[in-house]
């Protein structure tokens, strides 16, 4: 129940932050919004404040503002007292910035949220490229990597971060991974091929970790490198996705969402800030991602737009956002049957 609770509280922080970055910004842009809801379908709560409607809806798996006026210029009522405060009126910048805020508030408060956690506990995990540990009979262990080994190159690539450890496990499966390692003051090149497990592909190696105390302004600094680690390695897996390395079947929907909730719900606070901070990311660069149904593709349009000096036609824009609206579809079809594949088969 718990877990169910927190997964409600969690996918509330992501929308109604992203939401609200749309809002305060169209707003600051001079623009009228009519509505700002939390979910879908009938509306639980609702209150108006101003000229806009805030409302909690039933179905928690998104959210929306509603900007005032038509969807395009040419039906707007030149009468009406209100033309020049509806977005479509907007100069392109303006509503170009108040698309881009909904992402850029994601990702700023992830970064919030990895400083305030590094505040909390007064410092900071620092992994080292040393195992600490090799799993009995994992393939680390079959290929002869000992415990106090220290991982300096994969595929002959240096590497200096333990979770390019992880990333380059996970995009490998049914592959060789070379890995240089230094024992005893020597190099030494081992192979070894990941296998699956219910926690993932592993190679069966844990990294050394030392605690490093943070104050003042490390605080901003660590918090900063950290967030910046996250986002590179997020980048590159959606490349990675989209350019075939990593499987499709690692695409996770709200299943998938709510057992990592209810997992880092177990572990306690930490971990589950930890999600909070991965899932903003994913959400904030999801949406950038040039899909027309998509903050990305919207930009994208006005991009167009501002190039071309007119709107696309009316025509042109609903083939496009018809052509989007599928698109993400199949991408949820595709993340509702990995999460019941993986609950018939886990």
């Amino acid at each position: 129940m718990i877990g169910l609770l927190m997964f409600f509280v969690v996918l509330g922080i992501l929308v109604s932050f992203h939401e609200f970055g749309h809002l305060i910004v169209g707003k600051m842009c001079g623009m009228k919004i009519d509505a700002y809801s939390i979910g879908f379908g009938p509306k639980l709560l609702k209150f108006k404040l101003g000229e806009t409607e805030y409302s909690l809806s039933l179905i928690q798996l998104g959210g929306y503002i509603k900007p005032a006026g038509p969807s395009f210029k040419e039906d707007i009522d030149p009468k009406d007292p209100d033309k020049n405060r509806y977005f479509i009126s907007k100069p392109v910048w303006k509503r170009a910035l108040m698309i881009l805020a909904g992402p850029v508030f994601n990702l700023l408060l992830g970064l919030i949220l990895t400083m305030g956690l590094i505040y909390s506990n007064g410092s900071v995990p620092e992994t080292t490229m040393a195992i600490e540990e090799v799993m009995k009979n994992s393939p680390a262990d079959k290929a002869g990597i000992q415990k106090g080994d220290i991982v300096i190159a994969i595929d002959g690539k240096n590497i200096t971060n333990w979770l390019d450890i992880t990333f380059n496990v996970q995009k490998n499966k049914d592959k060789q991974i070379a890995l240089t390692l230094k024992r005893n003051g020597n190099l030494l090149n081992i192979n070894v091929k990941p296998e699956t497990t219910k926690e993932g592909l592993i190679i069966g190696i844990s990294p050394v970790i030392q605690q490093k105390k943070v104050k003042g302004f490390a605080i901003v600094t660590e918090g900063y490198k950290r967030y910046a680690v996250i986002i590179r390695l997020q980048v590159n897996g959606m490349i990675d996705l989209f350019t075939g390395k990593i499987s499709a079947k690692n695409v996770g929907g709200p299943i998938t969402i709510y057992k990592i909730t209810t997992e880092a719900t177990k572990e306690g606070f930490s971990m589950l800030i930890g999600l909070l901070i991965i899932l903003n990311v994913t959400l904030g660069l999801f949406n950038l991602l040039p899909i027309p149904a998509l903050d990305g593709g919207q930009l994208q349009l006005l991009l167009i737009e501002a190039i071309i000096r007119r709107p696309l036609s009316k025509k042109a824009q609903s083939t496009i956002q018809i052509a989007g609206f599928i698109i993400i579809l199949l991408i949820m079809l595709l993340a509702m049957f990995n999460d019941v594949s993986r609950l018939i088969h886990p």
